[in-house]
């Protein structure tokens, strides 16, 4: 089975649609959305920071499924 997700951003809902199809492309218009998409593919994991409150950050990681990981293709 396949899957298509149209407007994957950064790829969440597209790395979790990888659990249950045999391969998930992911489609963006933003070509910074995907480079960081195939990086986390890359990679398997990324760190970033959040603004919690006013200047307040937290860092944290990004980390995906080695298992699922073959499974996605962005484009």
């Amino acid at each position: 089975m396949r899957a298509l997700d149209v407007g994957c951003a950064v790829g969440r809902s597209t790395f979790e649609l990888a659990r249950d199809f045999d391969e998930v492309i992911g489609i963006d218009s933003s070509k910074s959305f995907t480079d960081t998409c195939n990086l986390l593919k890359e990679k398997g994991y990324l760190k970033y920071s959040v603004t919690t409150e006013g200047e307040l950050t937290r860092d944290l990681d990004a980390v995906v499924d080695k298992a699922i990981v073959s499974i996605v293709s962005y484009l």
